[in-house]
């Protein structure tokens, strides 16, 4: 299964109560447990690094360049990471939510 994700830092406005400011994002990364993920990252405008410490990972993405790193998650849960590069205005703020689950849905197909 891809999945194409692009997340934003969520806004005051818009956080919950349990939420956790600055390290929130408007679109989370639901990965499966119990399987092996390869994750294929690149970047379109300047180097990112993508670090999730729960995970054990922290993969570099380059304008241009298909980067991969593996991971396996044990258990349920929410992690929580960053950007690990400040790349430029903002890049201070670029929050990674990674939600593990049991079971994932199968993404919608696209109707002919």
């Amino acid at each position: 299964v891809r999945y194409n994700i692009e997340s934003r830092v969520m806004t005051l406005n818009d956080l919950k109560p349990g939420h956790q400011r600055l390290m929130e994002c408007d679109q989370a990364l639901i990965l499966p447990i119990h399987t092996s993920i390869e994750l294929l990252l690149t970047s379109v405008d300047v180097i990112h690094s993508w670090w999730v410490p729960a995970l054990g990972v922290k993969i570099d993405c380059n304008p241009g360049i298909l980067t991969s790193g593996y991971t396996f998650i044990k258990k349920p849960g929410i992690m929580y990471g960053a950007c690990a590069e400040l790349c430029g205005e903002n890049h201070a703020r670029m929050p990674i939510v990674v939600k593990a689950v049991p079971n994932i849905p199968a993404p919608k197909k696209a109707e002919a």
